[in-house]
């Protein structure tokens, strides 16, 4: 009985690591996508988060996150990875509408596209070389470029592990 009870203590710390190591990605998304400058209410957690991609994500924070993407900035990759076309936010933000609202799914989509470069980041030193990275087909994910993936739950998830695994030297 005590076998199990210290095992279950080890996986509670093992979970709270993980989480504290998604936690610390929030802040980092919340600032990509243009801070307290460009949302409305402040995000410091996975709740607050939840909350934002519900109300949607402003059309203006999506902008701002695309125009920081450097090589990923392309309408064609920022398509590929949120299923938004820049050019029709743009083209919206200039016929006057400053105050329009991604989606619920947009919003999910462009928020995991933070999430993971606020990642990549972490594990490749600056957003040049992740979003290098990200444009690359990569051998663990079956040979696809990683922006084509993030779109999709089991795609972004399959993104993150391998930036994990790659944070930890096994990534093959």
């Amino acid at each position: 009985m005590k076998q199990k009870s210290a095992r279950s203590k080890g996986d509670t710390r093992a979970t709270a690591s993980a989480t504290d190591k998604e936690n610390d990605l929030v802040p980092k998304a919340y600032n990509l996508l243009g801070g307290e400058q460009l949302l409305d209410k402040p995000v410091g957690n996975a709740f607050e988060a939840h909350d934002l991609i519900l109300r949607g994500i402003p059309t203006k924070a999506f902008v701002h996150l695309a125009h920081q993407l450097g090589p990923l900035a392309s309408e064609d990759a920022v398509f590929r990875a949120t299923g938004v076309s820049l050019c029709f936010i743009e083209r919206d933000a200039k016929a006057g509408n400053r105050e329009g609202r991604l989606s619920v799914v947009q919003s999910k989509n462009a928020w995991q596209l933070a999430v993971i470069l606020a990642l990549g980041v972490d594990v490749f030193g600056d957003q040049e070389s992740t979003c290098a990275w990200m444009l690359s087909p990569a051998i663990a994910l079956d040979n696809r470029c990683p922006i084509d993936l993030i779109c999709t739950a089991p795609g972004a998830t399959a993104v993150e592990v391998l930036i994990k695994r790659i944070e930890y030297g096994v990534y093959i």
